[in-house]
């Protein structure tokens, strides 16, 4: 997706969470950069995000990331888990569609980058209700791809942690 979008002219941020290693931070900034990539900060780029979006830009947020105390508990391949409400407040809010994508690894090595259908319901208010319905949404886009390529999900954080639930093994 990186060297699609902006070999169409198509500004793309993605939406990123300072690393505790800072060389191994600005290592992987340096590579989004160079694919055309801009770099957000997730914890002080609200204002560039709602600046981008207003503009038609691109933005990608990892929606399926640890969220803690702040976020809201849905489930999540069977088990609860915390969900950052950002991505779906910020649907509902500001109107704009969510599309889950994913690059998948073919059987000839190369990567595909697959999209969804849209997330978009922009008769719907921003309440917390609404927000755990998109969130379950894109969850259940999640667990299908995860469940059709189990061996191209790499995950390296405890996602059920703070849910009493120990999730998958």
């Amino acid at each position: 997706a990186a060297r699609v979008f902006p070999h169409f002219n198509i500004p793309v941020s993605v939406n990123t969470k300072r690393q505790r290693n800072d060389l191994f931070d600005a290592y992987t900034n340096r590579i989004r950069e160079r694919l055309g990539v801009s770099v957000i900060d997730m914890y002080k780029g609200l204002r560039e995000i709602n600046t981008r979006l207003k503009n038609n830009e691109m933005i990608a947020i990892l929606t399926d990331q640890y969220a803690g105390g702040r976020g809201i508990i849905s489930d999540f391949l069977g088990f609860p888990a915390t969900h950052w409400k950002g991505a779906a407040k910020l649907s509902l809010k500001l109107k704009v569609p969510i599309v889950v994508g994913y690059a998948l690894r073919n059987e000839d090595e190369r990567i595909v980058f697959t999209f969804d259908s849209m997330i978009y319901h922009d008769c719907w208010d921003d309440t917390e209700e609404n927000i755990r319905a998109v969130i379950d949404e894109v969850n259940r886009i999640h667990e299908q791809y995860i469940i059709a390529h189990p061996h191209q999900w790499f995950w390296v954080h405890k996602r059920w942690k703070g849910t009493g639930q120990q999730g998958m093994k």
